[in-house]
């Protein structure tokens, strides 16, 4: 997996979070998106995907 997309799209969704952008995305949208960059947290901060605790994705994951 190729970190950087990841990291970008989350960016992305997490602005859209952002209180002006309130009026486009519903309640519903707005815990999918949370629940999703969650589960990409998880993903590069697991042992399964980082090399060890100083590896770039799991320590930009915390």
């Amino acid at each position: 997996m190729q970190t950087a997309p990841a990291v970008f799209t989350c960016a992305f969704l997490l602005k859209l979070l952002l209180p002006q952008y309130s009026v486009h995305i519903d309640g519903a949208q707005r815990k999918h998106i949370r629940a999703r960059v969650q589960q990409v947290i998880l993903v590069l901060g697991s042992p399964d995907f980082s090399k060890d605790k100083e590896h770039g994705p799991r320590r930009y994951a915390r």
